[in-house]
């Protein structure tokens, strides 16, 4: 893919790929900018050969990045860790995590989102978004920092006729001093309305629990991949980012 844009960067991260109906592959992710250490999410497509789609995005490059400022404001950085594409419309949506630096705690204290894209690239900015979003649907934040790390497309029952829904999951901060984190789970409408949210209590002896991806079976259950583990207190999680 021929990445486009204004700004100059130094790495382009491919963070997750679905098929289209179409056999045209979607990929997404971020890149790293130049002038400081920064991440621009993005999202392209190939077709079946492997070859950049030049239908999709703007410039005929096959690949778009994308601004964040049209559903979150004051953003430093920005990064998508999944997609996933609607069978039947081929539309496009990614989950990710935007960040604004915390002074009072030199960290990126983040927050998780979806958005949704035509399928010739542009950003929904008609068939999804809530809350004073654009194109783009906000996870509203309950710690002081969370990010996401997969989303998955289905319906919540065996029922063919059941709206489909999407659901984001990643992990949530849950203490100032970087020591605990809790899985965090996200639903929403396919319009990006808000379906459910939850950050249910660790197991016992457990401190650090992340969401890695999600499924949604046949029955309309979802399931979670989870990495977890016990430590002691004094070993530090890393910091917030990709």
């Amino acid at each position: 893919l021929v990445e486009g844009g204004v700004a100059p960067t130094y790495d382009m991260v491919v963070t997750g790929a679905a098929l289209e109906s179409l056999d045209r592959i979607v990929l997404a992710g971020y890149v790293h900018l130049l002038e400081f250490h920064g991440r621009t999410p993005w999202i392209g497509r190939l077709l079946g050969d492997c070859t950049p789609d030049l239908t999709f995005g703007t410039g005929r490059s096959g690949v778009v990045r994308f601004p964040t400022a049209g559903f979150a404001a004051d953003i430093d950085n920005a990064w998508v860790s999944a997609v996933v594409v609607e069978p039947g419309t081929d539309r496009s949506f990614v989950a990710g995590t935007v960040t604004r630096f915390d002074a009072s705690r030199g960290f990126f204290a983040g927050q998780m989102f979806v958005a949704a894209f035509l399928p010739d690239g542009r950003i929904d900015d008609v068939g999804f978004g809530s809350f004073v979003t654009v194109g783009g649907a906000l996870v509203p934040r309950d710690s002081w920092h969370e990010e996401a790390n997969g989303l998955t497309l289905g319906r919540f029952s065996a029922d063919p006729g059941d709206e489909l829904r999407l659901v984001v999951v990643g992990s949530a901060y849950a203490d100032v001093d970087r020591t605990t984190r809790r899985v965090r789970v996200a639903s929403f409408f396919t319009d990006g309305a808000i379906n459910a949210i939850a950050r249910p209590a660790n197991p016992v002896g457990v401190v650090d629990a992340r969401a890695m991806d999600a499924v949604i079976d046949s029955s309309g259950a979802v399931w979670l991949a989870v990495a977890q583990r016990s430590r002691s207190l004094s070993d530090p999680i890393p910091p917030p980012g990709p």
